[in-house]
């Protein structure tokens, strides 16, 4: 799509694994490609499913160090949090996110990394715990962007969302506070503020300031959420505990229960129960810097 094709407010900007819901009654499920187990966050993620649910199903799914769009294509139901809305954004969060889901869903989840969500113009402070109608977050892009994926074959959904994020995302130079995010994106989960000011070049107090302001959370609640999201990584793809425990940087099993009860409300073993593992897609997010 041509940037002349997008509404003139929406091109200068805008504003995903976890057990989501009925998954087991889903008749199908369609992702793009395979994920590794990988430590990093992922610029751009898109992955797809469908199916019959015929009661209401409810269910919730693990937060993520990520910003999590969903779109319901289908004419059935999928509220998010409590929101009733076709197309949902879910900022970072504290727990598990709730779901209600029934008839006939086609969904498609977008998770973008929160240094790529910030440059394109989102307030991560205000969706920080937050479910928000796409349309409040996203504008009229958030209406178009669902038309072309409902016309799209699953298969080329990844194309589309990368081709939509390049339209929108400005090509102006990194400001500071994306910069600090980026760095928390790639880092070592383990370090700490001392070593995030050393290699970053500031002050500890203002690597505080810098990460509160732009995520709504402080370093170490961030580097948390991606240790345990890794983790859970590591987790679905049937890896034992307490070598996830070890290889993810938690002291030891019971560390790691902790955290998993602590971010997704259940233990280790009802959050995999009866699940299979699923595969996504990074697509690389590139722009040009000026």
């Amino acid at each position: 799509m041509r940037d002349d094709q997008w509404p003139p407010s929406e091109r200068r900007g805008v504003a995903a694994r976890g057990r989501w819901p009925g998954r087991g009654l889903l008749q199908a499920w369609q992702s793009e490609g395979v994920s590794a187990a990988v430590a990093s966050v992922r610029s751009l993620a898109v992955s797809s499913w469908s199916g019959v649910i015929d009661n209401v199903q409810r269910s919730s799914a693990p937060p993520h160090a990520c910003i999590t769009m969903l779109f319901e294509l289908g004419s059935g139901s999928t509220v998010v949090g409590g929101v009733q809305s076709r197309l949902a954004v879910v900022g970072l969060q504290s727990g598990p996110t709730r779901f209600d889901q029934t008839g006939s869903i086609e969904c498609v989840e977008i998770r973008i990394s929160p240094s790529i969500a910030l440059r394109l113009g989102l307030e991560l402070l205000d969706l920080r715990n937050a479910v928000l109608p796409a349309d409040c977050v996203l504008g009229t892009t958030a209406t178009v962007l669902a038309e072309r994926l409902a016309a799209t074959d699953f298969r080329e959904r990844s194309l589309v969302v990368a081709e939509t994020i390049r339209i929108l995302m400005p090509t102006t130079r990194r400001t500071r506070a994306v910069e600090v995010v980026e760095y928390l994106e790639r880092v070592d989960p383990a370090v700490g503020v001392v070593g995030l000011a050393a290699d970053l070049g500031g002050s500890r107090g203002s690597i505080w300031r810098q990460t509160s302001a732009a995520l709504g959370m402080s370093p170490q609640r961030y580097l948390m959420l991606r240790r345990f999201e890794h983790a859970v990584t590591l987790l679905q793809a049937g890896s034992p505990i307490a070598q996830v425990a070890a290889v993810a940087g938690y002291a030891d099993q019971s560390h790691l229960h902790r955290d998993v009860v602590r971010f997704a409300g259940v233990t280790p073993g009802v959050l995999f129960s009866g699940r299979d593992a699923t595969s996504i897609q990074d697509v690389d997010v590139v722009t040009e810097e000026h």
